[in-house]
Order: structure tokens, then C-alpha cells, then sequence
């Protein structure tokens, strides 16, 4: 699961490898880095999942959200936005599915 390839041995799987390769976390200008890396890498993606929280620590595990959604979403989504996320394009269909039993029930 944590391989970034298939060929990849077991043993080579460190806890520091996959923090380096498969976690983005650090500053907020370095995690909008790497956010906007990894779309140019792999294009649009439909989910980003948020795991760091350390309920250990409430204030910073707090902080650290606030940190994403003030920071980091606002400057790592614009180049994004312009393309339809999965969320309008379900809007659309919901919308486009209830003009056409509008459409039907009049006709």
C-alpha cells in the first residue's frame, strides 16, 4: 500500500520513506508546494485527505486545520477551480436529471 512502485522490496518500505514520498506535510507554503506538484504530476484528483491530527496536542491539532483551510486551500485550489470539480459536475447532473422530469411531467 505504502509502495511507490510494484517492484519495490518490502524491507525498503521505512516509515521515513513513505513520510518523503507519499505524505505532504510541513510549512503551509511547502504543503501548497507540494499540492500543486503533485496535480501537475498527476492532473486533477477528487479527494484530499486531511490525516494529521494529534488529539494528543488539541491546540496545535486545531491549529493545523486552521493553517489548511485559511492558508494552504485558499492558494492551492485556484488553479484547479476553473476546471469542474466532481462535486458540480454531480450538481449538474442532479440539476440536469430534475429539468428533465420537470420537462417530462409538463409534456
Amino acid at each position: 500500500m505504502f509502495k511507490t512502485t510494484r517492484e519495490q522490496p518490502d524491507e525498503s518500505v521505512t516509515i521515513d520513506g513513505v513520510c518523503e514520498e507519499l505524505v505532504i506535510h510541513g510549512s503551509p507554503q511547502k504543503v501548497i508546494d507540494e499540492l500543486l506538484a503533485f496535480h501537475d504530476k498527476v492532473g486533477d484528483f477528487g479527494t484530499l485527505l486531511y490525516a494529521g491530527k494529534d488529539w494528543g496536542d488539541r491546540k496545535l491539532a486545531r491549529r493545523s486545520m486552521v493553517l489548511m483551510a485559511e492558508e494552504v486551500m485558499p492558494r492551492s485550489t485556484p488553479r484547479s477551480a476553473a476546471l469542474p470539480s466532481a462535486r458540480r459536475r454531480a450538481d449538474n447532473v442532479r440539476f440536469s436529471q430534475r429539468a428533465n422530469r420537470k420537462s417530462s411531467a409538463t409534456s
